[in-house]
């Protein structure tokens, strides 16, 4: 995995959400990034899987969720791949998965 460490820590509500880059759109789960040629690239499906697998492992290992998203991809992760501005890698510590949170707004 390749990537500098993206932004992390708890989960902001969609109200105190800045706004997406207008190259970005959310379709469901799901974050599509348009490139300059007109194609999108489905950043969360191609992110999310192996992720996910890592995630399991440290829960294999572990015996436990981790308590942060920092503390997982210090562990097991070499780096962690950026998303676009305004959103941030979280943990779903409900479903025990990797999920994309939209960037609480600074004050």
């Amino acid at each position: 995995m390749m990537g500098l460490l993206a932004g992390c820590g708890k989960s902001g509500s969609a109200k105190n959400a800045s706004s997406p880059p207008k190259n970005v759109r959310q379709a469901g789960a799901d974050l599509f990034l348009t490139k300059p040629d007109g194609t999108e690239i489905n950043l969360t499906a191609e992110r999310l899987g192996v992720l996910n697998e890592q995630l399991s492992i440290f829960v294999a290992e572990h015996k436990r969720m981790p308590s942060t998203f920092q503390e997982f991809a210090n562990t097991r992760l070499d780096g962690v791949p950026q998303l676009p501005a305004g959103f941030a890698w979280d943990l779903d510590l409900f479903d025990r998965k990797v999920i994309i949170v939209p960037v609480p707004r600074a004050k």
